[in-house]
């Protein structure tokens, strides 16, 4: 979601086309980056997509791709929000995660069974190649029945290496429209064998606008993986998530993420 002066990418669901654009839609910017402490809940609303548990760890996770060192229980992220006519199957493109945190850092591990590797972009158009999307409302609470993106939600896509695996990776960010651009602070490491991505990363709070979130506190949140199996191209041609909702532009679509 972009200002009035540019337009940015998104993956929201539309009527199916042989070759689906994404669409794109403007949205005032509002966010001024801010670093605040979290609002502490015992209760919340759920979302009608669901919950889903962090868990704090004891010590952060070796960043190197490998998924099974993880003992937290994966999640499902198969629903195919995007791109339905161009997908074959589990056998063509599945997803799972798992997802930690500490006083920190946002930690996540990434598992998507893909059968063909294309990842051809750079910057802001890494989303149209094999990568990983990461929708964020920070202020659960304040916006829980708000049904478009403002400054305290997040858009951030992975990139699990260009050109193939062993490829340099990036993290961008879209959303808010005020801090748009690549984000080193990001850190990822990646494999992809028999074809299969692991990807974990390490993603510090600060870098979502918080300090350091306490046990208890809720925000929106989801992950959705892309898919391209056209090589030399970029292109989006599939997107998955852990909600069967999920839109971009409507973080009400979003699961709910509480902090264990």
């Amino acid at each position: 979601t972009k200002p009035m002066a540019t337009l940015p990418p998104t993956i929201t669901q539309v009527p199916q086309a042989q070759t689906p654009t994404p669409e794109l839609v403007v949205v005032q910017p509002t966010f001024l980056n801010p670093l605040v402490t979290p609002t502490i809940t015992s209760t919340a609303e759920a979302r009608k997509a669901g919950l889903v548990s962090a868990f704090k760890l004891n010590q952060p996770p070796k960043l190197d791709g490998v998924w099974d060192e993880w003992t937290i229980t994966a999640n499902p992220a198969t629903w195919v929000v995007w791109g339905k006519q161009n997908w074959t199957g589990k056998e063509d493109f599945e997803g799972s995660y798992r997802i930690g945190y500490d006083d920190t850092n946002l930690y996540l591990a990434l598992k998507v069974y893909d059968d063909v590797y294309v990842q051809e972009g750079i910057g802001r158009d890494i989303y149209k190649g094999d990568s990983f999307e990461l929708l964020f409302d920070r202020e659960l609470q304040a916006d829980i029945h708000d049904q478009s993106l403002n400054g305290d939600d997040y858009q951030i896509i992975l990139s699990p290496g260009r050109g193939g695996p062993g490829g340099p990776v990036e993290a961008y960010q879209y959303h808010p429209t005020s801090l748009e651009g690549t984000r080193k602070e990001i850190h990822i490491a990646c494999q992809y064998q028999n074809k299969i991505h692991r990807c974990e990363a390490m993603i510090p709070w600060t870098v979502l606008g918080l300090l350091k979130p306490e046990r208890g506190s809720t925000y929106g949140f989801a992950i959705s993986p892309s898919d391209n199996d056209e090589p030399g191209t970029m292109q989006q041609q599939t997107v998955i998530s852990n909600s069967y909702l999920r839109r971009l532009t409507d973080p009400t679509t979003w699961l709910q993420l509480v902090l264990k």
